[in-house]
């Protein structure tokens, strides 16, 4: 794999391209720059890509955000854009 400074808490050799799939893309997706999402894509399929970063909730707003807009994924459509479903109360 080309992105291997992104794995740098864990042995980079024990990563399997499809057991380990959805960690991978996401942390392409959060820690990578354009040239890793390039490489990304040449891994793994559009589908697949969009498939986690609609079902990932480890994914920043503004990493969630980016590439909602760079794959043409509807905002609504993206878990970690949804506001969450329990408000914080403010206790006194």
């Amino acid at each position: 794999m080309y992105f291997k400074k992104l794995f740098w808490d864990i042995d980079f050799s024990t990563l399997e391209k499809d057991k380990n799939k959805e960690f991978i893309i996401e942390r392409v997706l959060e820690f990578g720059d354009i040239g890793d999402f390039e490489d990304l894509k040449k891994l793994y399929s559009l589908e697949d890509i969009k498939n986690v970063l609609k079902n990932s909730r480890n994914l920043s707003f503004k990493s969630a955000n980016f590439y909602a807009l760079i794959l043409k994924v509807p905002r609504k459509e993206v878990l970690c854009l949804r506001k969450p479903l329990i408000q914080r109360q403010d206790r006194f």
